[in-house]
Parts: C-alpha cells; sequence; structure tokens
C-alpha cells in the first residue's frame, strides 16, 4: 500500500481480524507508508530497496521514490506501481511461499482463501487471478494485478519473472 491508502489498509486489516485472517503482510511501497505501519507494529516490509544489486532495479526504486498518494488508473505512476506489485509476488514466490495479493481497496465479504485453494486443487493450476474485464477474446482479457493467489511453482515463478520483464 501506499499511504495514500491508509485508510483503506485500516479498515482491511479490521476485516481481516472479523474473518480470522491473521497470517499477511504489508508491502510498503513508499517511506511515509512503511513508518505509518512500523508506528503501530503492523508486520510489513519495505519494497523500495529491493534488490539492491540488480541494475534493472533502478528504475523500479526511483520511480517507488516519487510515488504519489495515489495513481490515475493506466497513467505511467500506476503502470509502474502494477510492476511493482508483480515485484514483489515474484520475491516472494521465490523464496517458497505461497502469496495471496489483495489490494487494500479490495473488500472481503468473506475469507477467499479456502474457495481460491479449493480451485488451484480442482483445477490443478498455480495461480488462480481475478479479471473484471468482460472478455472478448482471451488475448483481450485485462488481469486485474489487485487480487491473485499464486504458488511457487517453478512455471509460476518463470511467469512472474517474464512479467516483471515486460
Amino acid at each position: 500500500f501506499n499511504y495514500g491508502y491508509k485508510h483503506l489498509l485500516l479498515n482491511a486489516l479490521c476485516r481481516f481480524a472479523q474473518l480470522g485472517v491473521r497470517n499477511f503482510l504489508i508491502a510498503a511501497f513508499e517511506p511515509k507508508a512503511m513508518s505509518f505501519c512500523r508506528d503501530r507494529n503492523l508486520p510489513c516490509f519495505d519494497v523500495t530497496p529491493f534488490d539492491e544489486d540488480n541494475e534493472a532495479s533502478v528504475p523500479f526504486r526511483q520511480e517507488t521514490q516519487r510515488l504519489e498518494s495515489s495513481q490515475v488508473f493506466g497513467s505511467p505512476a500506476f503502470q509502474s506501481l502494477t510492476k511493482l506489485k508483480s515485484r514483489q509476488t515474484l520475491r516472494l514466490l521465490e523464496r517458497g511461499y505461497n502469496v495471496l495479493w489483495t489490494d487494500v481497496d479490495i473488500f472481503w465479504k468473506q475469507n477467499p482463501l479456502p474457495r481460491m485453494r479449493n480451485e488451484l486443487d480442482r483445477s490443478k493450476v498455480d495461480l488462480v487471478i481475478q479479471s473484471d474485464a468482460k472478455m472478448r477474446r482471451p488475448s483481450n482479457a485485462w488481469i486485474n494485478s489487485g487480487f491473485y493467489l499464486a504458488r511457487p511453482s517453478d512455471a509460476t515463478v518463470r511467469a512472474f519473472r517474464g512479467i516483471v520483464a515486460h
């Protein structure tokens, strides 16, 4: 999350508590967001210093440093933020973690984990993604980067490496 969405973060945390979700980690996309989390003893990690030794990360670190409180949908800043989310997912997948990514502006009516895990097992897939686009053809489908469940399989890691490289 970024600081401009702090009220949505607090709302999401209340909802998690109501639903019994206790295992979560907050990606703080700017120093002000990180301070906000630390001041409240929230489990968080700083996105800004991601992969300091990798020259390819320099543009992402620079973009993170100039993020505004909110980005206009589809703008270059919004696209950079989306790319940063994919990089954080890749970071966790490469360490062997399952990742349920949820933006703080997604309201959970119920805990989605049991149903999503069931879908992964039933379909024998490693990635379940929400799409809020009407699909005419698969090539025209828009994937919502704000809500998905990914397992750390080789195929999923390769896919996220491709997304980040793109």
